[in-house]
């Protein structure tokens, strides 16, 4: 097929409005155009309507792909393309892509020259390509996504496509190994089929309570994510991981599925047990700015952890992470939506939402405890240092906060019933209305036993400790020198030198290391005259 100009051009289909291609294909073909060329069709439109089959499924395309914009080997523009290939030379301007010019796909790969001079690609010139790949062409004009690119050899390797043998999967790929690339099981190639691989045979252990997957490298941590039947297993970090390789939206964070639920899409939580064992995961992204109606599906409860419920995590470092999802709700490095436990974990890096963000956790409705953060926390709704709202004990924040309305040092709001206890932050709180040291807005909770030591600057309510309260204060205290506070005494003040003697805290009925007339417990040491009030775990925090 052959045209010298036009719009919406493809060997099978021009533009589908509606309903769906399914095992497809196109051989040798020759296709130009002008805008929206593609080997197999020219546009298939969006459908808002989650399909986990895909728009266009099974299909491929090989030969030669002329346009301007929006110029694919197999479409154009497509929207949820799944298990599909396309093999030939692409050559355009903008938007030009190996598979697609445009769009979201899934579990596909390509193979050929892309030639365009901007947003071009081996695989896709605009969009995403999760479990996707494409292979390296040294002659390619264009911006090389390594994290994607394998070696020609590669390609033709059944280890590359492991992600592919998941259950939902089963039966639609075969390769001949080293000798072709992946075939669509219905074109009844040579070869093997790839998958289907339960988790247990690529990680050591059971899952088990005595026999936890056991994860040794940051390969094996991204596939915990590819495989939501295993969210309710037992697992242990054995090393210290880098997770630097896997930029963008790359890494495939665990408990971020959704489910269909009525008409709804709801997040699949995990429910399992996560144990850090001490060991820190370095250099952790996720960086989203939602522009397509797939993005929607990623962009609320973003963390390592998506959403955990009647689940723990414990015993994990998050260093150097880095979290931005733009108008996200329930943002944090570690768990977008808490609804367990989260225990002895720590965090450094910056953190970036809409509502609902936090250092560590986003929208807390759990359990947070002997747990810290440090870096910069970034938002608009319900921000704080640690996490964006939900009660924290033992727990400190050191991250600079900035937002606009419930800004909090620690936490950003705090609801009735809702308990801060035994906590501090120390950083800088910069918001618009209800702003505090401590908490934003202490909606009819307690707070027991903290203080704050940052400056606070905010337009109103904004104060030491919680920046409004129609909640309970208890033993807690704020740092006179620091600059912005409300002269309304939230806390009673206190200056550096005072904040730096144990017997005004004494007197108050906090639990230092080595009195017991407030407890046994241990909760906070000091180097009096020196320091401040810590916690005593972070005696032991050799993140300090």
């Amino acid at each position: 097929m052959e045209a010298a100009i036009g719009t919406y051009v493809g060997s099978l289909a021009g533009r589908l409005d509606a309903g769906a291609i399914r095992n497809c294909y196109a051989i040798g073909v020759t296709v130009s155009g002008k805008n929206t060329v593609g080997g197999l069709a020219g546009r298939i439109d969006e459908d808002r309507r989650y399909d986990p089959q895909g728009k266009v499924t099974g299909c491929y395309c090989t030969g030669k792909v002329t346009g301007v914009l929006n110029v694919g080997g197999l479409a154009g523009a497509a929207f949820d393309v799944r298990n599909c290939y396309a093999m030939g030379i692409v050559l355009g301007d903008d938007y030009v892509g190996g598979l697609v010019g445009q769009g979201e796909i899934v579990s596909c790969y390509a193979v050929g020259l892309v030639v365009g001079n901007s947003n071009s690609g081996g695989l896709v010139g605009r969009g995403s390509g999760e479990e996707s790949f494409w292979e390296f062409q040294t002659g390619n004009r264009e911006t090389y996504d390594i994290a994607r690119s394998r070696a020609a050899a590669q390609m033709r390797t059944v280890a590359t496509y492991l992600a592919w043998g998941t259950p939902d999967n089963e039966g639609i790929w075969t390769i001949d190994e080293g000798r072709d690339y992946p075939r669509l099981a219905w074109e009844g190639q040579p070869g093997i089929t790839i998958g289907p691989l339960e988790l247990s045979h690529l990680l050591p252990g059971t899952g088990t309570p005595s026999d936890p997957y056991r994860i040794y490298t940051a390969g094996q941590l991204d596939l915990i994510g590819r495989y939501p039947e295993e969210w309710d297993k037992h697992y242990e970090l054995m090393a210290d991981l880098d997770l630097g390789d896997y930029t963008g939206t790359h890494f495939h964070r665990i408990a971020a599925g959704y489910g269909e639920w009525g008409h709804e899409i709801t997040p699949i939580p995990f429910t399992g047990v996560f144990d850090g064992k001490g060991h820190s995961i370095h250099n952790f992204t996720w960086e989203l700015s939602p522009k397509f109606y797939w993005d929607l599906r990623n962009k609320d409860f973003v963390g390592l952890f998506g959403n955990i419920f009647g689940a723990e995590v414990k015993n994990l470092n998050l260093v150097n992470a880095t979290i931005r999802v733009d108008d996200g709700h329930g943002i944090g490095a570690l768990v977008g939506w808490n609804e367990g436990r989260v225990a002895n974990c720590h965090v450094s890096g910056t953190i970036t939402g809409e509502s609902s963000v936090g250092g560590l956790v986003g929208k807390n409705d759990g359990f947070l405890v002997n747990c810290g953060s440090s870096g910069l926390v970034v938002g608009r709704d319900s921000v704080g240092g640690l996490a964006g709202s939900g009660s924290i004990t033992t727990s400190r924040s050191t991250s600079d906060v900035v937002g606009n309305t419930n800004v909090g040092g620690l936490t950003g709001w705090l609801w009735h019933e809702a308990t801060v206890r035994d906590c501090y932050a120390s950083g800088r709180v910069i918001g618009y209305e209800r702003v505090g040291g401590l908490i934003g807005d202490n909606r009819g909770g307690t707070i027991r036993r903290c203080y704050s030591t940052g400056d606070v600057i905010g337009a109103t309510y904004a104060h030491g400790l919680a920046g409004d309260s129609s909640g309970r204060i208890f033993a807690s205290f704020v740092q006179t020198e620091a600059i912005g506070k409300s002269k309304r005494n939230d806390a009673p003040a206190l200056t550096m030198a005072e904040m730096m003697t144990a017997a005004l805290f004494l007197e108050a009925g906090w639990d230092f290391a080595g009195e017991e007339e407030n407890g046994t417990e241990d909760i906070w040491w000091i180097d009096e005259g020196w320091d401040y009030p810590r916690l005593w775990w972070e005696a032991f925090d050799e993140e300090e």
